[in-house]
């Protein structure tokens, strides 16, 4: 086989991937895990209401009229472990026509949580989420690489392997849905 005809193979190849995944997708990273609350505390001495609300954030408090001072003591932790999400990219098909405003695609069974290490964000990355054109045509040994080279680890790669795993009834390892519940539609871990 000719240069000229190995690249075009392993471009036609390139194509195939890119035009086979037809989805686009909207990519969110997650931010770090916070646990929030309040509690007002209010104490009524005949017309006189004494109020302060402590929390995480302000565990001392004193009224303003120095009535009432409070302490927390704990911050009533019953639960077990909120997990992180911090090294991973939520990703998320979108809906519309070209040219239009996107919106999320409301089909949660192709929503997939990714680690950030399976992405490329310069695209000069071969085998990785991102990978461009570029970093495609400037691996190494070009010519004579194999049929697919720098094109694995791609999106449908993930979504094919959940596909394979519900298929032997296995908990899915990307997508969201398996692994994590709705509840007002957003995703949370099941225990």
């Amino acid at each position: 086989m000719s240069v000229l005809a190995n690249m075009l193979s392993m471009w036609a190849a390139a194509t195939d991937a890119f035009i086979m995944w037809k989805l686009l997708f909207h990519v969110f990273g997650i931010g770090r895990q916070t646990l929030e609350f309040s509690i007002r505390i209010q104490v009524k001495s005949g017309n006189k209401v004494s109020e302060v609300i402590v929390g995480p954030e302000n565990k001392t408090v004193t009224s303003q009229d120095k009535f009432l001072r409070v302490n927390l003591v704990g911050d009533f932790v019953g639960y077990t472990s909120i997990p992180s999400f911090e090294n991973f990219y939520l990703v998320v098909p979108r809906r519309g026509d070209p040219g239009q405003p996107q919106e999320l695609g409301r089909n949660i069974s192709m929503w997939m949580l990714l680690e950030r290490v399976r992405f490329t964000l310069d695209g000069f990355e071969c085998n990785k989420i991102g990978v461009s054109y570029e970093a495609f045509n400037q691996q190494p040994n070009f010519c004579s690489s194999p049929y697919w080279s720098c094109l694995h680890n791609q999106l449908w790669n993930y979504w094919e392997a959940d596909l394979n795993r519900l298929s032997r009834n296995q908990t899915p390892l990307y997508g969201v849905e398996g692994q994590f519940e709705r509840i007002n539609q957003h995703p949370v871990m099941l225990q």
